[in-house]
């Protein structure tokens, strides 16, 4: 009978009070600790896939630059690298400049400003 009466003692000390805050309290600390483990997870998750994308645009990059390099490395290119950048070219050639006429146009309109008199009077 005093075995029964024993774990009936045990049981309502287990189940008392203080016991289950005792236990809700390292739940809580627990659960806060998963938390911030789950945070700092996604974390590392974007700035894997922010390297991710990263890694690829250079990837592509280095493609383009590694292109333009052997294009360069030919007289052509050095050629035309040179053209385009120090405005060159070789004993004899011209250069012709091609105007908009559209832009011709529109300097002449600004350049005919019409005073605010001329503007009310042709209103009239």
């Amino acid at each position: 009978m005093r075995e029964f009466q024993g774990k009936k003692n045990t049981r309502r000390r287990l189940y008392s009070r203080p016991v289950l805050l005792i236990l809700v309290l390292f739940l809580a600390v627990l659960l806060h600790g998963v938390w911030g483990a789950y945070q700092k997870m996604e974390f590392a998750k974007k700035k894997a896939d922010e390297a991710t994308r990263d890694l690829q645009s250079l990837q592509a990059r280095a493609g383009v630059l590694s292109a333009q390099v052997t294009r360069d490395n030919t007289p052509q290119g050095k050629e035309e690298e040179l053209r385009e950048k120090f405005m060159v070219g070789e004993p004899g050639e011209g250069v012709i400049f091609l105007v908009d006429p559209r832009e011709a146009t529109s300097t002449d309109d600004a350049t005919k400003k019409k005073s605010l008199w001329t503007r009310f009077l042709e209103l009239f």
